[in-house]
């Protein structure tokens, strides 16, 4: 128990660092040295952790998502305005992570995160044949997009306006 303890205070020191530094520069020239000098911590016990930054990352999006999930039964959001809402407000509560994220140079690969982990939580509230796959590429572009240019802007609509624009742009089932 002792070590898993540890090894959690660990990681934590890790990503704390890695969005230290995206804070500060381009997430690919970031090296693991940088990463394991800010945690304050060794090369070996960062890859007894890890096998790369990328993994870093990956980790704290699956918790992410997990925690939306969990809020999202907690709850029972089924509205398209509810989840929004619900998601767009984590991004208002936490402002820094979005905005290193982008400092970074990361849009591409969260937008791709969005939008599997999207297709996954609409294939599993919905099922698999309500929107079809470019569809939901498309609609997690755009929700990206909008939330893109909040963050860009510091946050200047509140959340609800927001999310009023999102909800009347999405067409499902109105074919």
């Amino acid at each position: 128990m002792l070590m898993n303890k540890k090894s959690l205070r660990t990681q934590q020191q890790i990503e704390t660092a890695l969005f230290t530094l995206m804070s500060q520069g381009q997430y690919n020239d970031l090296s693991i040295t940088q990463i394991t000098h800010t945690a304050g911590v060794s090369r070996a016990a960062f890859y007894r952790n890890y096998t790369g930054k990328d993994m870093i990352l990956d980790g704290f999006i699956q918790k992410e998502y997990a925690q939306f999930m969990q809020d999202v039964a907690d709850h029972k959001h089924e509205d398209l305005a509810g989840l929004l809402t619900v998601y767009l407000t984590y991004f208002v509560e936490h402002p820094e992570i979005m905005q290193n994220l982008l400092h970074a140079g990361l849009d591409g690969p969260i937008l791709n995160k969005q939008t599997e982990y999207f297709t996954k939580f609409v294939h599993s509230y919905y099922g698999d044949d309500y929107l079809k796959d470019y569809e939901l590429a498309y609609y997690s572009g755009g929700t990206f997009m909008v939330l893109h240019w909040w963050v860009k802007t510091g946050y200047a609509m509140p959340v609800k306006q927001v999310v009023r624009i999102l909800v009347n742009r999405f067409a499902v089932g109105n074919d």
